[in-house]
C-alpha cells in the first residue's frame, strides 16, 4: 500500500471521534455453529488442512475462531492464500478483563481480524533482521521486527509459535490482540499530521515524501514507545535556507530523524524533564541535539525555539519548534561550532572576523577544526589577559586544518601538522586517548559538508607565543 494512502487513513482517525474503551477487543459469547468440521489435527500445521481447518483442530484458538464464523471470514480464510498472526485465547482474555466483548458490531470485528492478515505466505525467516512494513488486508501496515530473541509485531505482541503451515498459507500464533487505528489513541506521527490548526502541514508532507524504502521507520514513530518529537512548523520551513525539494531521500530522512528523540527507559522528555545545557541523542545516528534554557524560554541548537509544548500523543510527546534543526551532514563546519552550547565562546570569537567566518563556510573547501571548549577559552584568557586581536585571530587559525577533513582514525603517534597560521600542530596517542599539543581531543569527528571538528579541552597556542 501506498505511503499516501496510509498517512490519509491516519488522517481520517485522527479527525474522527475517538471510539470508547469497550470497543477494543473482540469476541462473542453467542454460541456460532461452524461451518467446518473441527478435524482432529493438533494444531502444529497440517499442509493438507486449510488455516480455518488448523484454527479449529488447536483449542488455543477457538475465541478466534468463533470471531471468524461471527464475521462470515471462513470462506476467505479457507480459500485464499494468507498469513495470520493469529491471538491466543489468552490474548483475546486479557482483554476481557477490562472491557465487554459484546459491545463489537460485526463490521468491528471484521476490522479487527483483518488487521491480523496479510495476503500471501510469508514465513518468520522471511522477515529480515530489524523492521519489517506488513500491509494487512484492511489496508493499514503493521510494524514486524524480527531478531535473534524472537519476532515482535507493532511493540508489543509477540509471536510465541511461528510457521503453522496450512495447505493456503501460514499462521504465527501472537501473545496479544492488534489493534487497528480506529481502536488506537493517536501516536505522535498521527498528531503531527492531523493537527487541527495546520501547523504542522509542510513537516507532514515531507514525512510522507521521506518514507519510501524507510517506511518502517515512520511505523516505529507509530508504534514504539518513549518518543520525543521537536516538530518544525510550517514558518520554519519556510524559512529554511536549505530548498527541500533538492534533497535526496536519504538526506531528508536523516534530517527529520534529527528532530526525533527515543527513551523507552525513560519515556518522552516533556518541557519540565528540559534543562539548561542539556545533550539529548537523536534517532539520526544517535547524533545530539543541544538544550538551552533562558529567560526567554527554551531553545534546541541554541537558536530554535520551542513554541508550543508538550503536545501529547499514545506514544510520546511533541515540542513545535520555530526553526529546522539540520544535523551535522547538512551544514559547514561553523553550523557544527554554533548549535553546541559549550563552543558559544569560539563561535563569538570567529563571528567577530568575519574573513574567517568566510574561508571556513566554503562549500568547495575542506577543513579540519579543533574546537575548544568555553572552559578551555576561559582558562587560556585567564593566562593571556592582554592579547591583542590579531594574537587572537593568530589563536584561532592555529586551530585549523585546510585541504582537509582528517578523521580521528587517521591520527598517528608523533604526527606534524601545518595549521592555516602557518606552525604546525603535533599529534600523541597514550592508549584510546588523542592529543593536539597539550589539548585532549574530548568528541571526535563531528563530520560536516566540507569538513570536521574534533572538540578539544584546551587552548592551542601557538609556539611562537611561547618564545
Amino acid at each position: 500500500m501506498k505511503t499516501t494512502s496510509i498517512l490519509r487513513k491516519l488522517l481520517i482517525f485522527v479527525l474522527a471521534p475517538m471510539m470508547t474503551l469497550a470497543l477494543i477487543t473482540a469476541c462473542s459469547d453467542d454460541d456460532n455453529g461452524m461451518i467446518v468440521d473441527p478435524p482432529n489435527g493438533n494444531g502444529n500445521g497440517d499442509e493438507e488442512q486449510t488455516i480455518v481447518e488448523i484454527a479449529q483442530g488447536n483449542d488455543d484458538f477457538s475465541i478466534l475462531v468463533d470471531l471468524v464464523v461471527q464475521a462470515d471470514l471462513v470462506d476467505v480464510l479457507a480459500t485464499e492464500e494468507l498469513t495470520v498472526f493469529a491471538p491466543t485465547n489468552s490474548a483475546f482474555e486479557a482483554l476481557f478483563e477490562t472491557v465487554d466483548p459484546d459491545e463489537l458490531t460485526e463490521e468491528q470485528i471484521v476490522e479487527i481480524l483483518t488487521f491480523h492478515v496479510t495476503a500471501g505466505t510469508v514465513l518468520s525467516t522471511d522477515f529480515i533482521a530489524g523492521d519489517n512494513a506488513v500491509e494487512m488486508l484492511n489496508e493499514e501496515l503493521t510494524l514486524v521486527q524480527a531478531a535473534a530473541t524472537g519476532v515482535l509485531i507493532n511493540g508489543f505482541s509477540n509471536v510465541t509459535s511461528a510457521d503453522i503451515t496450512a495447505s493456503n498459507g501460514v499462521i504465527h500464533a501472537v501473545d496479544a490482540v492488534l489493534l487497528p487505528s480506529q481502536f488506537r489513541d493517536p501516536s505522535i506521527v498521527e498528531l503531527a499530521l492531523a493537527d487541527e490548526e495546520g501547523r504542522f502541514d509542510t513537516l507532514a508532507s515531507l514525512v510522507d515524501g521521506a518514507s519510501g524504502d524507510g517506511l518502517e521507520l515512520l511505523l516505529r514513530l507509530q508504534y514504539l514507545q518513549g518518543y520525543t518529537a521537536f516538530a518544525p512548523t510550517n514558518e520554519a520551513f519556510a524559512n529554511l535556507d536549505v530548498n527541500v525539494d533538492e534533497l535526496s531521500t536519504d538526506q531528508l530522512r536523516g534530517i527529520l530523524t534529527y528532530h526525533v528523540v527515543q527513551d523507552v527507559e525513560g519515556g518522552p522528555i516533556f518541557s519540565t524533564d528540559l534543562t539548561d545545557q542539556q545533550t539529548v541523542p537523536t534517532l539520526a545516528q544517535e547524533e545530539p541535539v543541544y538544550v538551552t534554557v533562558t529567560d526567554d524560554g527554551v531553545f534546541v541548537n541554541r537558536t530554535a525555539q520551542v513554541v508550543v509544548a508538550d503536545i501529547e500523543g499514545a506514544n510520546g510527546v511533541i515540542h513545535a519548534i520555530d526553526e529546522v534543526l539540520l544535523p551535522n551532514l547538512a551544514i559547514p563546519v561553523p553550523g557544527i561550532v554554533s548549535k553546541n552550547y559549550n563552543l558559544s565562546t569560539l563561535l563569538g570569537l570567529v563571528a567577530e572576523r568575519e574573513e574567517i567566518l568566510q574561508i571556513l563556510s566554503d562549500p568547495d573547501e575542506e577543513f579540519t577544526v579543533f574546537a575548544p571548549t568555553n572552559e578551555a577559552f576561559e582558562e587560556a584568557l585567564a593566562a593571556f589577559p592582554d592579547l591583542t586581536e590579531e594574537e587572537i585571530t593568530e589563536i584561532l587559525t592555529y586551530h585549523v586544518i585546510a585541504g582537509a577533513a582528517i578523521q580521528s582514525g587517521d591520527l598517528e603517534d608523533g604526527q606534524e601538522a601545518e595549521t592555516f597560521q602557518g606552525e604546525d600542530i603535533t599529534v600523541s596517542i597514550e592508549g584510546d586517548d588523542v592529543f593536539i599539543n597539550n589539548a585532549q581531543v574530548t568528541t571526535a569527528d563531528l563530520n560536516g559538508t566540507n569538513g570536521v571538528v574534533h572538540i578539544i579541552d584546551a587552548v592551542l597556542v601557538p609556539p611562537s607565543f611561547l618564545d
